[in-house]
């Protein structure tokens, strides 16, 4: 589009929901757009389908706002759990099973995971995955009880991604992006709820080195 437009000028500029830039986890609420002032010819709107729209430009047209609308995820059902022996010998090989849900309705995008041995990361767990509504990820790691401790500490830690609720009720308007001609506050505002988290995002498990395997 043109900075300038001469008064016999016309051009057209065009808005696109996926020219934003958001994180997978939002939810498309729909596209509003406001006139000012309006008229017979230029009304107010909304749809909740529309993804995209295009407006032509010249010096009639009153100045317009359009909102692309968007909301958090709803589902609030991360967790992370440990599966692991009790006891190990020194010097033994003992495994154990990193498992991280997604146990709500809605899938959860770009969840960061991590895991750690006695504080050191463990690299069979990637950082980010993807989890489809109610389903698990479990990770097996293997390793050799050769600390000169008498415990190992296993820790795991499920992250929220942006845009999915997790943890904290809240009341919140959905996330309004727009691309504009000339500023103005919306009329339409909306309201979502999200629902208290009862899960456990961070886990932690001991395994003891009996005292016979103790170095004297």
């Amino acid at each position: 589009m043109p900075e300038l437009l001469y008064p016999y000028q016309t051009a057209s500029v065009t808005f696109r929901k996926d020219d934003i830039k958001l994180s997978r986890n939002f939810q498309y609420m729909g596209l509003e757009w406001n006139y000012t002032p309006e008229t017979a010819e230029y009304t107010d709107g909304e749809s909740e389908t529309q993804t995209e729209i295009t407006q032509k430009i010249h010096y009639q047209i009153p100045s317009v706002q359009f909102y692309f609308k968007f909301k958090a995820c709803e589902g609030n059902d991360l967790s992370v759990a440990i599966r692991a022996p009790a006891t190990v010998n020194r010097g033994d090989s003992y495994s154990f099973t990193v498992i991280y849900m997604n146990s709500g309705g809605s899938p959860a995008y770009d969840v960061t995971l991590k895991g750690t041995v006695d504080g050191v990361n463990i690299e069979e767990i990637p950082v980010t995955q993807d989890f489809p509504a109610n389903t698990s990820k479990a990770y097996e790691v293997k390793r050799t009880a050769d600390t000169a401790e008498d415990e190992i500490r296993l820790w795991a830690h499920i992250g929220v991604p942006e845009g999915f609720y997790d943890a904290i009720s809240a009341t919140t308007r959905p996330r309004r992006l727009y691309g504009s001609l000339t500023p103005r506050r919306s009329r339409r505002p909306a309201t979502t709820t999200c629902p208290t988290s009862r899960t456990r995002r961070i886990t932690q498990a001991t395994l003891t080195i009996p005292r016979m395997n103790r170095p004297t």
